[in-house]
């Protein structure tokens, strides 16, 4: 591997850290500049028993309905999302 190689690979080892640090620093700072994450509260899980979703059906985009049964054993992801 030449010079050019060497300079290359090191770049490469010293990106991810220093963008990771740029990432996690611009998230405070955001964090910070939003004055609604002031008013939430972290709630940090108990270790109680975890219960399962309620058996629910909520209309799909395309129309149809979904069901949470229906999606039993598969990952799920759940966004919901509230505007004014």
């Amino acid at each position: 591997m030449g010079a050019a190689g060497v300079c290359a690979a090191a770049v490469r080892l010293l990106a991810a850290p220093v963008l990771a640090t740029a990432v996690l620093a611009t998230a405070g700072v955001a964090e910070a500049a939003n004055p609604f994450m002031a008013e939430l509260d972290i709630i940090e899980y108990s270790g109680g028993k975890i219960q399962p979703a309620p058996d629910i059906a909520l209309p799909a985009l395309n129309g149809s309905t979904v069901s949470l049964p229906s999606l039993r054993g598969r990952p799920l992801l759940l966004v919901f999302w509230a505007s004014t």
